[in-house]
């Protein structure tokens, strides 16, 4: 306020208490000063510093002191002979003021102050005067475009309603990514069957021609050819197989023709045949189920790992979707608070244009045209962006009702809350040790680790095996082979071999450095688990503070849209009692479309809060391991239909004393958790 308004205050009221003023510099020495009564005042501040508590007695009349208006010389400002018309609006505005009910009360909507005539008795075109915006809500709330966010914005396209649980569903179903991952574990799995397989029972056949030529320097070879000539057909078959206790087991039949140029070889053109049984046992270095199951052991291990590894992308991918749903949420609120907008600014042009032969200058009308403009282009981005989210959802879900119609709208059918859910730090920290997937991958990382140490310990032995081999032979001449087989069974006694055979590398420097390596691994597991059950114990701590700080700002935000609302609603007040022809309308009129874009600014960051806390409450059931769960489903038989038989009463026993609560952590069969 300049000196010169404090000096025409003091002049007309000598001594009175300090009042409202509400004056603007026209230019220096001229001004416009506009008094309102005590009980405004207080209005005023009440406003400012939040809702008061109602008094306990009744508040006394206060006297209604005239408004007084102080005219200027300037040209553009007031003309003296509207002065009374303007006065007699001010009173009336007073009056309905003074009437009104306190302004943290819930109002009707019949109650909401109306728009203000023009001065000079000039009413506004019906089609001027719009719905005023509702009142600000008690307590925290939704916003007014909650339930229009829920109804089709495009009536020309077909729509889908759709809610967070379904859109999941359809993902899990759908998505080419999540079946592209759940295929990892399959492929994984294999590699079990393949280890496995070590310990199958295999056959074998092998054959092999000879064909010798070779100079004898010896008569003793031929008995007096000098050259040896020898052809020979080996076949053999059989089975081998590994025992789970590091065997080896094999069982064979030799079958061979020869025939030589040797006069010492008899019969002529022979048929020998040989079955052989020959097993060969460990007795330190690789002996025992546990160290020859190993790698089957690390390969189901490395299967756990997988799924978890699944556990953990689904949780991503759902994440994603429930991100890009409240996003799709969000963008829709935009959209309508933007239309709001831009309905307000043209009920706004709409008025200055009716006042344009009365009181109006025309800078005044181009700054609300292109405030119009502006707004038009800020709807026609936001139905763009939530298309651009609709997008996203059918490239996160598949959905085959969004692929066959690309114009299909999806509409949300739950929005964001505003309310505070309540949630145990400490069981939600012991929740999330027992569903995390990374601890179960950690757990399982070192069970590998351990498995692979004990592999280690027992590389340190000897190899010391012991062989046993029996075998019995056969010979025919002529070539006659089933004779030679029935021979092997029927003449002689069987042959047989057995000893022991030792190896042991001097140092053993491979194996020691193979234990520690897988030692130093054990522990270094054992660090990052302890790292592991920390850095989770804060991720969950720290999702439950976001939780309640999303909330507190989402308290904050909602406050901040209801002083913008009522800043508003004030302005557009003010704005109309004025004559357009003033410079002070002019700026009063920037004050207006200024607050209306605050406006619906802190209407977008009350929406985005809503959203965030919507966020933040899926980031902490992802922090606590309750997004999805990936436990197997067992099978229910179906029950049988059977008459339903008319039940007979039986007596209620009495609850046992000593029976104890049980903590219920949800269902642990599959699917999605909440």
């Amino acid at each position: 306020m300049s000196a010169l308004s404090r000096e025409l205050i003091e002049a007309a009221e000598p001594g009175a208490p300090p009042v409202a003023v509400l004056s603007t510099d026209i230019r220096p020495g001229i001004v416009d000063v506009t008094r309102l009564p005590e009980v405004l005042v207080a209005r005023r501040e009440q406003r400012e510093l939040g809702p008061v508590a109602p008094p306990t007695a009744p508040p006394a009349p206060v006297k209604e002191s005239p408004a007084i208006v102080r005219v200027s010389n300037d040209p553009n400002a007031l003309p003296a002979r509207r002065a009374p018309a303007l006065v007699a609006s001010l009173q009336a505005t007073i009056r309905e003021e003074t009437a009104a009910p306190p302004s943290n009360a819930i109002l009707p909507p019949e109650a909401v102050p109306r728009p203000m005539a023009v001065p000079n008795g000039t009413a506004l075109p019906t089609d001027s005067v719009t719905t005023p915006l509702a009142p600000p809500p008690s307590g925290l709330a939704h916003g007014w475009w909650q339930q229009k966010a829920c109804q089709p914005l495009r009536p020309k396209s077909q729509s889908w309603p759709v809610d967070l649980d379904l859109l999941m569903i359809t993902a899990l179903q759908f998505s080419a990514h999540v079946q592209a991952i759940n295929l990892e574990p399959q492929i994984v799995e294999t590699e079990i069957a393949r280890q496995s397989a070590e310990f199958d029972t295999r056959s074998f056949v092998e054959s092999k021609w000879n064909s010798i030529n070779d100079p004898v320097g010896n008569t003793l070879t031929t008995g007096g050819p000098t050259r040896l000539k020898d052809q020979n057909l080996e076949n053999s078959g059989g089975l081998q197989r590994r025992t789970l206790v590091g065997g080896q087991a094999r069982i064979a039949q030799e079958i061979g023709l020869r025939n030589t140029n040797s006069v010492f070889f008899l019969p002529k053109d022979q048929a020998n045949t040989r079955f052989i049984i020959s097993y060969t046992q460990p007795l330190l270095r690789g002996r025992g189920v546990c160290y020859n199951e190993s790698l089957v052991v690390l390969a189901q291990t490395d299967t756990r790992l997988a799924r978890n590894e699944l556990q953990t992308q689904l949780q991503q991918h759902l994440f994603d979707v429930a991100n890009t749903y409240w996003q799709l949420c969000l963008e829709r609120s935009r959209f309508l608070q933007q239309q709001e907008g831009l309905a307000q600014t043209e009920m706004i042009l709409r008025e200055l244009e009716a006042r344009r032969e009365i009181d109006l200058l025309q800078s005044q009308v181009m700054r609300a045209r292109g405030a119009v403009a502006v707004r038009r282009a800020a709807v026609q981005r936001a139905e763009l962006t939530i298309r651009n989210r609709e997008t996203q959802l059918w490239a996160l879900t598949s959905a085959p009702q969004v692929q066959l119609n690309h114009e299909l709208e999806l509409i949300p059918l739950v929005l964001p809350s505003c309310d505070l859910v309540p949630i145990d730090p400490q069981a939600s920290v012991r929740e999330a040790l027992q569903n995390r997937p990374e601890i179960s991958s950690t757990f399982e990382r070192i069970r590998s680790a351990e498995t692979r140490l004990s592999v280690a310990k027992h590389e340190l032995l000897p190899v010391l095996n012991a062989a046993f081999e029996v075998y019995t032979r056969g010979l025919q001449g002529q070539q006659d082979v089933w004779q030679s087989f029935l021979n092997q069974f029927s003449r002689g006694n069987p042959s047989y071999t057995a000893g022991l055979t030792y190896s042991m590398p001097l140092g053993n420097n491979a194996a020691q450095a193979s234990l520690r390596r897988r030692d130093l691994e054990l522990r270094q597991l054992l660090l990052e688990l302890d790292a592991s059950l920390k850095r989770i114990s804060a991720e969950v701590e720290n999702a439950v503070r976001d939780v309640l700080a999303a909330h507190a700002e989402l308290a904050g935000h909602h406050e901040a849209m209801i002083a913008a609302r009522a800043e508003v609603d004030y302005l557009l007040q003010r704005w109309r009692l004025l004559p357009g022809e003033d410079r002070y309308a002019s700026m009063l009129l920037d004050d207006v479309l200024n607050a209306l874009d605050r406006l619906i600014s802190a209407e977008g960051t009350f929406a985005q809060s809503q959203v965030n806390y919507a966020i933040a409450l899926t980031e902490y059931k992802r922090a606590a391991g309750l997004l999805v769960n990936l436990a197997p489903v067992e099978p229910v038989p179906p029950t049988p239909e059977l008459t339903p038989e008319p039940p007979v009463p039986q007596p209620v026993p009495p609850p046992p004393v000593s029976a104890q609560p049980v903590e219920v952590l949800g269902d642990r069969r599959g699917g999605l958790r909440r």
